[in-house]
């Protein structure tokens, strides 16, 4: 798997046609698919080591809940036992504050089923990168 590193953040997402699922999404998913993971950029980065705003994505993926250096975990987040699973990323993206009230996760409000499993999968893949 090859990705393509942006230096602007809000690019990021229009480079990402080479992530293993990409080609699996009709062109109205895609649009979708890059919306959504441009929406976590707002917040999130993709690297392992910025935690700024809220915690790295990079090595989320079967990571311990609220395990990142990032300093303002909710009580609902830092209460959960276990890791970002498939199902666990699954739950939260579904719903941030159903698996984790009081966290400061926004909604995502992605209701195609589809593109959170592709995100999953995008966080995976992006978890087995080696820089």
């Amino acid at each position: 798997i090859k990705f393509i590193e942006a230096t602007n953040r809000d690019n990021i997402a229009e480079r990402i046609d080479i992530f293993s699922r990409y080609s699996e999404l009709n062109t109205e998913q895609k649009q979708k698919f890059i919306v959504a993971i441009n929406n976590c950029m707002t917040c999130h980065s993709l690297n392992n080591d910025n935690h700024d705003k809220s915690p790295g994505l990079k090595a989320v993926y079967n990571a311990k809940i609220a395990s990142t250096e990032y300093q303002n975990y909710s009580t609902g987040l830092k209460s959960i036992n276990g890791s970002w699973s498939k199902s666990n990323l699954k739950l939260f993206l579904h719903s941030p504050q159903k698996f984790a009230p009081g966290t400061s996760m926004p909604n995502p409000q992605i209701s195609d089923q589809k593109i959170i499993d592709a995100i999953i999968v995008f966080l995976t893949e992006l978890n087995s990168r080696k820089d």
